[in-house]
C-alpha cells in the first residue's frame, strides 16, 4: 500500500519494479542480514535499529521475507560462511548506492531532483 500521493507511487513502481512498501521492507531485511552477519549486536537491537518496536515484530517480518528467523540466519552464515533461505529466495546483491549498501532488487533509482 502506498502512503504517498499516486503521482509518486506509480513512477517509483515503474522504476523499482515493486511498490514502495515492498521495496522498503526488502531493503530493511538486507540491512538486517548485513548486521546479523557482520555484527554481534543482539537480534532485538538490530530490529530496533531498523524501526521495529519489538524483537517479536522484527523476527516475524524477517522470517516472512527470508524464510528463517534472524537467529537461524545468523547461525547459518556463521557456520557455513554463506546463506540461502529455507524457501530458496534469492537475495540479489546487485547495485549499490553511495553508502555501499546492497540494493535488494539490483536496480538503481534515479537521483532525486
Amino acid at each position: 500500500m502506498c502512503h504517498v500521493p499516486n503521482d509518486v507511487c506509480f513512477p517509483f513502481q515503474d522504476v523499482a519494479g515493486v511498490a514502495p512498501q515492498t521495496y522498503l521492507t526488502e531493503w530493511r531485511m538486507r540491512l538486517a542480514e548485513r548486521a546479523l552477519r557482520d555484527e554481534t549486536t543482539s537480534v532485538a537491537v538490530v530490529g530496533q535499529s531498523l524501526g521495529y518496536t519489538s524483537e517479536s515484530a522484527f523476527s516475524t517480518a524477517f522470517k516472512r521475507v527470508t524464510g528463517n528467523s534472524p537467529k537461524a540466519y545468523r547461525n547459518a552464515v556463521r557456520v557455513s560462511g554463506s546463506y540461502r533461505s529455507q524457501n530458496n529466495d534469492i537475495h540479489l546483491r546487485g547495485a549499490h548506492d553511495a553508502s555501499g549498501i546492497d540494493n535488494p532488487f539490483g536496480t538503481r533509482l534515479p537521483p532525486m531532483s
